[in-house]
């Protein structure tokens, strides 16, 4: 049912900013309509001002959770660029993608406040008795659906369930969550530790044998009929755009 209102509430507000037709993916000239993961903000607000002011063309972003923007991209077959925290979401996209190129890394970590009376020291205290775990919703986010798999893959798993309290809809909700102490522990995008709001924060590294390191892909849809402007923005994010992501804390390929 949360995951059925949260998406309903994306398209009616697509449909409300007259972004799209009911049919098909005309939107307004010279414009271009952008989905973005939630968790990219910070480096697609620096992003859209700069590619603004270079080419003079309009960019409008709509932030969600990877998945619920999978969704309602699905729904309403519109907009130019696709653009999720993990390239697992372009693959299930299938043909509303023309084409796609790599960006930058994105690594999950466990997050724990600095002042932390519980003493976390490594991934492994996470399954100690009374640890209250935050995970982001795997139906709505990447992070969620990643979170979800390396609990799963790890031989404490059953403890890990139990100790995980929170499941909630977009990942950098669990931040505030940290720093009301509200949860001892939760996992997040790496880079988000570089945000303002996570100053109280710190990262426990997840074993490499079960972290999912995920590469983040911009996407042209095949529905964009704005097609040579929205190519021109994925090479700009694929030149200048990947400086703005080493920026806030995305790693690159070796």
């Amino acid at each position: 049912m949360l995951k059925k209102a949260g998406i309903l509430l994306l398209i009616i507000f697509l449909g409300a900013g007259a972004i799209f037709t009911t049919f098909g993916c005309a939107q307004r000239e010279k414009e271009l309509v952008v989905y973005a993961a939630y968790g990219l903000k910070r480096s697609m607000d620096d992003i859209k001002k700069a590619f603004e002011k270079k080419h003079r063309i309009a960019i409008k972003i709509i932030y969600a959770g990877s998945g619920n923007l999978l969704m309602a991209l699905q729904a309403t077959r519109g907009g130019d660029i696709f653009f999720p925290s993990s390239s697992d979401y372009i693959e299930e996209a299938g043909d509303l993608v023309s084409r796609h190129r790599y960006v930058a890394l994105h690594r999950p970590i466990v997050s724990i406040h600095k002042d932390n009376p519980k003493d976390i020291q490594s991934f492994a205290d996470l399954a100690e008795p009374g640890i209250r775990i935050g995970l982001a919703n795997k139906d709505m986010s990447a992070m969620g659906k990643i979170s979800h798999k390396i609990i799963a893959e790890s031989a404490l798993k059953e403890t890990l369930k139990k100790n995980t309290i929170i499941k909630i809809s977009r990942v950098d909700a669990l931040i505030n969550l940290l720093n009301k102490k509200e949860l001892d522990a939760a996992v997040i995008w790496e880079n988000m530790l570089q945000w303002p709001e996570a100053k109280n924060l710190k990262g426990i590294s997840i074993p490499s044998d079960i972290n999912e390191v995920k590469e983040i892909q911009v996407a042209v849809l095949s529905c964009s009929e704005n097609k040579k402007s929205a190519g021109l923005f994925a090479d700009f994010v694929t030149s200048e755009g990947r400086v703005i992501f080493a920026k806030y804390g995305f790693g690159q390929k070796p």
